[in-house]
C-alpha cells in the first residue's frame, strides 16, 4: 500500500501518471475528509482511463453524525444518506463511475460504517494471489472480517490443491476434504483468535482422517509432530485450543 499524495504543483495533472506510476498499483481510494476537489475528480479520470479499479472514500462520518446531530437533530441515518448522496452527485457530474463509501478511519469504528464493505470491495478487485495475502493480514475485528478471511483461506486452499499436484488438481466430489494440510495448519497458528468455533471446525474438516489425527496430536505436543514450527506454536496458550475443541481424542484412531 501507498499514500500517493494526489496532484499538486510537484506533481502536475500531465504527468502525475507517470511519475507516479499509476500503471503498477492495483486499485486506488481517493479520500477526502470533506469536498471532493477538481483535482481529485481529475485524478480519478486517469485511473479511469487505466483501467484500473478505483473507489471515492468519505472520511470522518462519525464528526458529521456529532454535528448533524447537535446542531440539527439529525439522526445518524439521515447524515449518512445525505453525506452519501451528496459525494454520488459530485463524482457522476464529472461523469465518474465508482462506488462511494463513508467510514470513519477511528479504530473503534472500523467495523461500523460502509467500512467493512470498503475492505470487501478493495479485496474482490485484487488479483487472487494479492487478496488472500491481503485478506489474512487484516485484522479479523467483526464477522464481516472473519468471513472475508475464511474466504480468502478456502481459496489458498483451492489454490494450492490445484497447484500440488496433477492428481489434486483432478480432485472428484466425493473427497472434498483433501486439501494441503499446511494451509490448515497456517489457519490454526497464525488465525485462531480472529475464527469463531464453526470456521474452526470447518478448518480441520477440510484435512483426511489421518491428516486430522496427525493435527490434533501435534497441537497436544507441539515439539513433537510440529518440531519445524516449534516457535510459530509455542505461543499458543494449550487452553484456546481447549477452548474450540481441538484437543478431543474422539477422532483419534487406535487412542
Amino acid at each position: 500500500m501507498c499514500d500517493l499524495g494526489g496532484i499538486s504543483r510537484q506533481l502536475p495533472r500531465e504527468t502525475c501518471a507517470e511519475l507516479m506510476r499509476l500503471g503498477s498499483f492495483d486499485v486506488f481510494l481517493l479520500i477526502s475528509a470533506g469536498r471532493f476537489l477538481e483535482e481529485d475528480m481529475v485524478l480519478a479520470s486517469i485511473i479511469q482511463k487505466l483501467g484500473k479499479p478505483y473507489f471515492f472514500v468519505r472520511t470522518r462520518i462519525d464528526l458529521d453524525i456529532t454535528y448533524q446531530l447537535d446542531d440539527y437533530g439529525s439522526t445518524e441515518q439521515e447524515t449518512l444518506r445525505v453525506v452519501r448522496q451528496h459525494v454520488t452527485e459530485s463524482i457522476r457530474r464529472h461523469n465518474m463511475d465508482s462506488r462511494v463509501f463513508v467510514i470513519s478511519g477511528r479504530l473503534a469504528n472500523q467495523h461500523r460504517y460502509d467500512f467493512p464493505e470498503l475492505k470487501r470491495a478493495v479485496l474482490e478487485s485484487l488479483p487472487e494471489d494479492k487478496r488472500i495475502a491481503l485478506a489474512k493480514h487484516l485484522s479479523g475485528n467483526s464477522q464481516n472480517m472473519v468471513d472475508l478471511k475464511h474466504e480468502a483461506l478456502e481459496s489458498e486452499a483451492s489454490l494450492r490443491a490445484s497447484t500440488t499436484s496433477p492428481a489434486s488438481a483432478s480432485l472428484s466430489a466425493t473427497a472434498p476434504r483433501a486439501v494441503d494440510p499446511d494451509v490448515v495448519e497456517d489457519l490454526l497458528t497464525s488465525q485462531l483468535e480472529s475464527l469463531t468455533e464453526e470456521q474452526c471446525d470447518l478448518a480441520m474438516e477440510t484435512l483426511v482422517p489421518p491428516e486430522r489425527t496427525r493435527l490434533r496430536r501435534a497441537l497436544r505436543d507441539p515439539l513433537g509432530d510440529w518440531s519445524s514450527s516449534d516457535q510459530a506454536t509455542s505461543s499458543i496458550n494449550r487452553e484456546e485450543f481447549d477452548n474450540y475443541g481441538f484437543l478431543d481424542d474422539s477422532d483419534d484412531e487406535g487412542t
